[in-house]
């Protein structure tokens, strides 16, 4: 489950850079937040997690 969540942060930044890469458009720009709140979100998910089968 966090290789899951954490590859899928991954992804999200990867988005992200494509997306502020090619600033052409507000498209472009859109999915580069998209991409890195996704990201983020996916990353904080897999701490929690690990946080929680720690205990």
């Amino acid at each position: 489950m966090k290789i899951i969540l954490t590859l899928g942060a991954l992804g999200g930044f990867a988005v992200a850079a494509l997306g502020f890469g090619n600033m052409r458009s507000d498209i472009q720009l859109l999915i580069g937040f998209l991409g890195l709140f996704s990201g983020l979100i996916l990353l904080g998910l897999a701490t929690l997690i690990q946080r929680l089968d720690g205990r």
